[in-house]
This record gives C-alpha cells, sequence and structure tokens, in this order.
C-alpha cells in the first residue's frame, strides 16, 4: 500500500505555465516532485543519496547544500583533487538528470598561510568563484576561521530586531 501511494504520486503528473490569462498546454512530468509538497524534500533526499558515492572525500549534505572538505599538504595537490572530484560530482548529477548551478558553486580555502593562493577549479566549462567567507549553515565562516565576519553578522540582525522592537514598543505595553 504504502509504495502504492508513492507510485501514484510520482507518476501521471502534468504541468502546466499560467501568465495572467494564458495557460500553456499541459506537459506530461516524466521526472522530479511537486516544489512545495510534503513529501518532495524526502524523496528528493532519497533520490541523491548516493551522491557521496562520486567522490572519495566525505561529502557533507544538508537539504539542497552539499559540501566537499578536502584536505592536503599543498596547493597544486589541493587545486588537482578538487578539480577532480568536482569533474566526478557533475557527472554524477548528469547521470541522474539533475544540474548544478554553476553561479552558485564556490570554494574557499582554509589556511594558516598569511599568502594567498590563485586556485583555478573548473566545472562545466566555468570557474568557480573563490571566497573568503561562506554562509553554511547559518553560520557565516571565513577562511581563517576567526568567526569576525559571523559576529558582525549576527550584531547586525540584533541590532535590526532591537530597533523593531523600540518602533512597536509605543504600541504595545
Amino acid at each position: 500500500m504504502p509504495l502504492q501511494l508513492i507510485k501514484s504520486y510520482l507518476t501521471n503528473r502534468y504541468q502546466r505555465t499560467v501568465v495572467d490569462s494564458l495557460k500553456s498546454n499541459e506537459k506530461l512530468v516524466t521526472c522530479g516532485v511537486q516544489q512545495g509538497s510534503t513529501l518532495g524534500p524526502f524523496l528528493f533526499f532519497v533520490y541523491i543519496n548516493d551522491l557521496a558515492l562520486a567522490s572519495e572525500f566525505n561529502v557533507r549534505m544538508f537539504a539542497s547544500d552539499t559540501n566537499l572538505p578536502m584536505v592536503s599538504d599543498n596547493y597544486l595537490s589541493l587545486q588537482t583533487k578538487a578539480n577532480c572530484v568536482i569533474q566526478k560530482i557533475d557527472n554524477w548529477l548528469k547521470s541522474n538528470k539533475l544540474s548544478l548551478n554553476y553561479s552558485k558553486t564556490e570554494y574557499m580555502i582554509v589556511t594558516r598561510k598569511k599568502e594567498k593562493c590563485n586556485f583555478h577549479i573548473n566545472i562545466g566549462g566555468h570557474e568557480m568563484s573563490q571566497k573568503e567567507c561562506i554562509r553554511y549553515l547559518r553560520m557565516m565562516l571565513d577562511d581563517s576561521l576567526t568567526w569576525k565576519q559571523h559576529i558582525v553578522h549576527v550584531s547586525r540582525k540584533l541590532s535590526n530586531g532591537c530597533w523593531a522592537l523600540s518602533q512597536i514598543r509605543k504600541y504595545s505595553n
């Protein structure tokens, strides 16, 4: 019975686009799940669960965010490893009818060294952008792990919240 429910959820689905009063023809949906659905996130996770098998590195996944932490003794070795792993991940995605948003794909090098390295990591013919600070699980992580960016980010949010409270205080006891 549960298998039949999931099968009915995934098969014989149609979609159309509506803009103002114009409607497109219905088209059969052959893969994917409805966005905003209850089962969608769970089924997506089941679908991509073996992504980690595409890489020898420890893939970290949370919701639709994926991280590939890598360690190396030197920059050249790290760049070579990163390009190889990224290509494997991209191939896995394509073979599973998924695509990577190249403009959102970025990397950060965490090091104690003062000099910055000039990396070139390419995926699908696009060069990834190197960041000095990234947002990960609501935290701002910088390439020196100093927490400065995160503290600034949290301070701004708290300041905005305090301002909002001060504005509504005159309407509430």
